[in-house]
C-alpha cells in the first residue's frame, strides 16, 4: 500500500488554528481562580463503503477506513455554569481499501469556534467561525453544500450577531455573515458578505418582525464570466405559538417571514421572491421539523448566482434511554441564467451509547444531482470515544 501523503499547506494551517485554540483558552483566562478552563478530546473510528466516492458521472467504489482525532477547549468566566467560548478542531486520517494513491493525512480538516458574549442583561453578542478543507473524495464529511463542482474544497464561515432588548416587547437584532469557498481542482471562488438588521415586536402568541440585508455576492470560474452581484433582501413575517403544550413546552411552532430581493449588479436574476417557512412539531420523545426557504444565492460553484428554492424536513426520535435515530432530507432546485439543477441529499441514522464514554453510529446516505445524472450510496459504522484532559483527567462522557 502506497505511503500516506501529507498536505504541508494543511498541516501549517492545522498548526496555526491548534496554536490558535491554546492561546485563546490561555490569555482569556482571567486571574480570578473561580473561571473555569477545560479541554476534551475524541477519537472517531469510521468504516464506510462508498460506491461513487469522487461522486462523478464515472462511479467509483470503494471501502474507505477514517480515524478522527478532536480536540476541544472551553472556556467560562467566573459565576456561569455554561462556557460561552468552545473551539474545536480535528484532522482526519483516510486509508482506501481500492484507491489506495488516495490514502491521505490532513486533506480533510475542520475547525469550529464560538463565543457568547452578554455584555448587560438587554445587550449580547453571538461570534461563530467554522473552516472546512475537503479532498477530492466524497465521502462521510460531505454535506450538500459540497455536491457542486468536484475535488479538493476550502470553505470559511465568520458570523457576529448581536440583539438588542429595547422594551420587554420589542427586540432588533443585526449582524455579519461572510462566508468564502474556493474550488482548488476545478478553479474560481464564491464570496457571500452580508450585513442584516432586523425589528421583532411580540404581541400576544405573535412575534412580528421587519428586517432588511444588504448581500455582496462574488463568483470567480475559469469556465464563465465573473459576477459581481449586490443584493438587497427585505422580509416581514410571524413567528405563531400554538397554545397547546407538553411539559410547558409549545408542541408546535410556525415561523413565516416574506419579502423581496433585489439584485442591482451583474448577472442573474433582478428581482426574486424572499420566502422562509419553518414547522416544527414536538412529541414527548420526538422532533419534527419541516422548512422552505426561497432567495438569491450561489450556485454551488457551478454557475453564477441562482433564484433558489430549498425544502428541508428532520426528524429525531429518543427511542430508549441509550438509543436515538434520526433521519433528514435536504432538497434544492437552483435557478441560473446557465443551468438549472437540482441537489438531493437523504439520510437516516441510529446512535446508540455502549458505554458513557463510548458511543456508536450506523448512517446511510444518498446524494444525487442532477447535472450528468450524478448520484451516491454510502454506509458507514463510527465509533467515538471520549476523553476528559482537563480538569479532571479520564473518561468523558458521550450523549447519544
Amino acid at each position: 500500500m502506497r505511503a500516506l501523503t501529507i498536505s504541508s499547506g494543511v498541516q501549517k494551517c492545522f498548526v496555526v488554528l491548534f496554536s490558535l485554540c491554546v492561546l485563546v483558552s490561555t490569555v482569556t483566562l482571567p486571574e480570578d481562580t473561580h473561571a473555569r478552563f477545560a479541554s476534551r478530546f475524541s477519537l472517531s473510528a469510521t468504516e464506510e463503503y462508498n460506491d461513487n466516492i469522487f461522486f462523478s458521472k464515472e462511479k467509483d467504489h470503494d471501502f474507505v477506513t477514517s480515524i478522527t482525532p478532536t480536540l476541544t477547549f472551553l472556556y467560562a468566566p467566573p459565576g456561569q455554569k455554561d462556557f460561552p467560548l468552545t473551539a474545536s478542531i480535528s484532522s482526519a486520517v483516510q486509508i482506501f481499501a481500492r484507491n489506495s494513491d488516495r490514502n491521505n493525512i490532513g486533506k480533510v480538516i475542520s475547525f469550529d469556534a464560538g463565543y457568547s458574549y452578554r455584555y448587560s442583561p438587554r445587550l449580547s453578542f453571538e461570534i461563530n467561525e467554522t473552516l472546512r478543507r475537503i479532498g477530492e473524495t466524497r465521502t462521510q464529511g460531505s454535506d450538500i453544500a459540497q455536491l457542486g463542482t468536484g475535488g479538493d474544497q476550502l470553505s470559511n464561515r465568520f458570523s457576529v450577531d448581536g440583539t438588542f432588548l429595547y422594551t420587554p416587547k420589542i427586540t432588533f437584532t443585526g449582524g455579519f455573515a461572510g462566508s468564502y469557498q474556493s474550488f482548488l481542482d476545478e478553479g474560481g471562488t464564491d464570496i457571500d458578505n452580508s450585513v442584516e438588521i432586523r425589528g421583532t415586536y411580540q404581541w400576544e402568541q405573535h412575534n412580528l418582525h421587519a428586517g432588511y440585508r444588504i448581500r455582496i455576492i462574488k463568483s470567480r470560474n475559469e469556465n464563465r464570466n465573473d459576477d459581481d452581484n449586490i443584493v438587497h433582501d427585505f422580509d416581514l413575517g410571524d413567528n405563531y405559538f400554538s397554545k397547546k403544550i407538553i411539559r410547558l413546552t409549545p408542541t408546535l411552532t410556525l415561523s413565516a417571514a416574506s419579502g423581496i430581493s433585489l439584485n442591482t449588479g451583474g448577472d442573474g436574476p433582478a428581482i426574486a421572491n424572499n420566502t422562509n417557512v419553518t414547522l416544527i412539531k414536538v412529541w414527548k420523545a420526538a422532533t419534527l421539523t419541516a422548512g422552505l426557504s426561497r432567495g438569491l444565492t450561489g450556485s454551488l460553484g457551478i454557475s453564477g448566482l441562482s433564484n433558489t428554492t430549498s425544502f428541508l424536513t428532520k426528524f429525531n426520535i429518543q427511542l430508549t434511554q441509550y438509543m436515538t435515530a434520526n433521519a433528514d432530507i435536504n432538497f434544492s432546485l437552483f435557478d441560473t441564467d446557465d443551468e438549472d439543477f437540482d441537489v438531493l441529499q437523504a439520510q437516516a441514522g441510529i446512535q446508540y451509547l455502549i458505554t458513557s464514554w463510548l458511543s456508536s453510529n450506523l448512517r446511510y446516505v444518498h446524494r444525487r444531482r442532477s447535472i450528468q445524472n450524478v448520484n451516491s450510496n454510502s454506509v458507514l459504522l463510527q465509533f467515538t470515544a471520549h476523553i476528559n484532559i482537563w480538569p479532571n483527567p479520564g473518561l468523558g462522557k458521550a450523549i447519544p
